[in-house]
């Protein structure tokens, strides 16, 4: 086969991105689009011109010249291009995957009659995880199930990066060229090198990854969680478009804090380095002040329920982070002011403002993000909601880096060395450098439920009780004061009941197993035990439990002025 890519999608990206690339690289084009109006005006021209804008150097103006546009409705044609490519792109939004699956049901047919390799490789160029996943599931549904084996073999379903930002001039050159487009010159197309059936595509600007996964939630967790930043906190401050929310200083910092906050899950899942997510995040942050950014909120905003899924932009890296012991409070924010969007030509905003309205805002948070069993996270989201429903929530950073690190202290003291009640001592010993020994000894049986029986009360809750009772609560020699001391350490163990009742329901150990891990566990037989780990109870349940019950004392303990 030729150097030859059809594009099924002749929009922003398959016009301002891929052709661009493939373009530099010797391939003669084929768009592919159900736009008429835009086909024939694509042929009528012959020509389109794009003008890349990179951030802080002088514009770079390309002219497209190398393509032939089809409607989908010209299947004959399409037989041909395709028969002749050696790359298909599919570069649509996932409610296009349908028909483009049915412009290419002929494959299997085109390819056994193939006089060259044979082989077809299909680069997915959708903003969305594993996207050539899906595509191919769809392709499969419409073409015979005896070919399915012999597409399997031929035809490589091949996921890819889409970093470039491509939109729609404003002004007189729109009305100039209507084709023409403006992006912010993202140089790159990473490709899963793992996934090409024929060659390797050669050429400048193709970068390859063998771990794809990786790179793509890097890039939804940073760059689409920061558009997710600007975008929802500028609809809080009443802005119109993206590049003010940019210029606000308190958004931007928001968007730092939330790419600090998420390099830490990233680094811990992925093994990037701190060198390596450092220059990505700066790179990111520069990004989102290019001019090409003149987009509207309402555009960006747009589907919150889609973005507040549990695998997307939002909830996603906040429960990277909370698996990685990172308390994603600044993430948290974001998901609030997405959680107050509002527009009323955007379907999803209402179905989420009428959730919230019949299930209340915690019912709405675990359902919309998919968080039934992250009691901490929706936790933390109903909080900064209730507490900032009508402003912009108030950033104390120096509040929230205590709290994120008595969370941290918490959740590794769970992991590394087991037993929740002495877990939340440990951790409020390191936090505080209050210390005693004996305390923590006396703690060894009041584990799993008290002697692991899993019918006593939570260790993150007795052991927070104990650690309060020791800063303020009665002594021995009952001194001058000491009744007040202990009704004063009653009513902080109050407040620590309520918070466990609020979130978990009970504080006992079996209630909070049922909520966070679907069943109880009474912990005595290693056989039982073996299973509690394999639930994940020290991955990411039981030891955020401990990371929110140290959080909480530590909130008690400075409303006390004891730290």
């Amino acid at each position: 086969m030729s150097n030859h890519i059809v594009i099924l999608g002749a929009g922003k990206i398959g016009r301002g991105f891929i052709a661009d690339i493939f373009s530099d690289n010797g391939y003669q084009i084929t768009f592919i689009d159900s736009n008429r109006k835009l086909i024939d005006e694509m042929n009528r021209r012959g020509r389109y011109e794009i003008l890349n804008l990179p951030a802080g150097e002088p514009p770079q103006r390309k002219i497209i010249d190398n393509f032939i546009a089809l409607y989908t409705g010209e299947k004959g044609k399409i037989h041909d291009a395709l028969s002749g490519a050696s790359l298909v792109a599919i570069a649509l939004f996932q409610n296009a995957f349908d028909q483009a699956a049915s412009s290419l049901s002929g494959i299997p047919e085109i390819l056994k009659k193939s006089k060259t390799s044979g082989k077809l490789d299909m680069i997915v160029c959708a903003n969305i995880p594993g996207a050539s996943e899906v595509f191919r599931n769809i392709l499969f549904g419409k073409i015979n199930s005896r070919d399915h084996s012999f597409v399997e073999e031929n035809v490589g379903f091949v996921d890819s990066l889409i970093m470039r930002i491509v939109a729609t001039p404003t002004g007189h050159e729109q009305d100039a060229d209507s084709l023409s487009l403006v992006t912010n010159a993202y140089p790159d197309l990473v490709l899963d090198s793992t996934a090409f059936k024929g060659r390797l595509p050669g050429g400048r600007n193709l970068i390859y990854t063998s771990n794809i996964h990786a790179d793509e939630m890097r890039k939804m967790y940073t760059y689409n969680m920061v558009h997710a930043v600007f975008a929802y906190g500028g609809f809080r401050k009443n802005y119109t478009w993206l590049n003010e929310c940019t210029s606000d200083s308190e958004l931007y910092e928001l968007a730092r804090l939330s790419l600090e906050e998420t390099s830490e899950g990233l680094k811990a899942e992925f093994g990037y380095t701190d060198e390596e997510m450092a220059i990505w995040n700066t790179a990111c942050l520069k990004n989102m002040t290019n001019p090409v950014l003149h987009d509207s909120i309402e555009r960006v905003a747009a589907n919150p329920i889609r973005k507040l899924s549990r695998d997307d932009r939002l909830t996603g890296p906040a429960l990277l982070c909370r698996k990685h012991g990172v308390l994603p409070w600044y993430l948290a924010i974001t998901m609030v002011n997405a959680l107050c969007y509002s527009h009323s030509a955007d379907e999803d905003s209402k179905r989420m403002r009428n959730t919230i309205k019949h299930k209340g805002i915690r019912g709405a948070v675990e359902e919309i993000c998919g968080i039934e069993q992250e009691k901490e996270l929706t936790e933390l989201v109903v909080r900064i909601y209730e507490e900032n429903l009508h402003r912009f929530p108030v950033i104390d950073q120096q509040g929230i880096a205590l709290y994120k690190k008595a969370w941290m202290l918490g959740y590794s003291s769970e992991k590394a060395i087991r037993g929740c009640a002495q877990c939340t001592l440990k951790a409020l010993f390191e936090l505080t450098g209050i210390k005693d020994s004996n305390l923590f000894s006396a703690a060894s049986g009041f584990s799993g439920g008290m002697a692991i029986m899993g019918d006593g009360v939570c260790g993150g809750y007795s052991g927070g009780v104990l650690f309060m009772g020791m800063l303020m609560g009665r002594r021995l020699e009952f001194a001058d004061g000491d009744k007040e001391r202990q009704y004063k350490s009653y009513e902080m163990a109050q407040k620590l009941h309520d918070r466990f009742i609020e979130t978990y329901g009970s504080i006992i150990c079996s209630e909070i197993h049922k909520k966070i891990l679907g069943k109880a566990y009474i912990l005595k037989t290693k056989a039982v035990r073996d299973e509690f780990e394999r639930a994940g109870a020290h991955i990411d349940k039981c030891t955020s439990v401990i990371g929110q019950a140290t959080m909480w004392v530590t909130e008690l303990l400075k409303e006390e002025g004891l730290i």
